[in-house]
């Protein structure tokens, strides 16, 4: 199937769909007045114009923050996932990269576009350890809780970080 790829903020309108199709996810994830913050999402459809899936980027100040990443229910396990990432990645190629996910589908593609795993938080750089203390309290709100007591997320495994750094500095 053809894909179009815009790179932009999302509106309104693709923002609702999304938060409806996030509901089917077994996780907890970004809720509407989050999605507004990013500043770059790539957003992946069909020549027909439906939404294939998006992820989110966001600028830390010497990385570049991957996701929250969604690939739609129905076009999941199609390698949608992996070229949503294919492009995204190739647009950064001197950027440090990171990635954090339950989702085993969203390891099995980090690990091929040549991210490294690190399996203790305590390991991940200070300023990646910075950005996901701010993250979880700045999403702290009543629908996020519901939506944790709802699904209760542990069926997908541990959160996992990635990166891929351009630098050989030990991390």
């Amino acid at each position: 199937m053809e894909t179009n790829f815009e790179k932009r903020k999302l509106r309104d309108e693709e923002i609702d769909v999304l938060v409806e199709e996030i509901k089917k996810f077994p996780n907890p994830i970004t809720g509407k007045k989050s999605w507004k913050t990013f500043e770059k999402v790539y957003i992946a459809k069909t020549l027909q114009n439906n939404l294939i899936g998006v992820c989110g980027t966001k600028k830390l100040n010497n990385w570049i923050k991957i996701g929250p990443f969604v690939v739609f229910e129905k076009y999941q396990g199609k390698g949608f996932g992996k070229k949503i990432l294919d492009v995204l990645v190739g647009d950064y190629p001197q950027d440090d990269l990171f990635i954090g996910s339950r989702s085993p589908a969203v390891a099995k593609i980090a690990t091929k576009l040549g991210f490294e795993e690190i399996v203790n938080i305590l390991s991940v750089p200070n300023e990646i350890r910075w950005y996901l203390f701010t993250y979880i309290f700045e999403n702290l709100s009543l629908e996020f809780f519901k939506e944790c007591m709802r699904k209760k997320p542990t069926s997908e495994g541990p959160y996992r970080y990635f990166v891929r750094k351009r630098e050989n500095i030990n991390y």
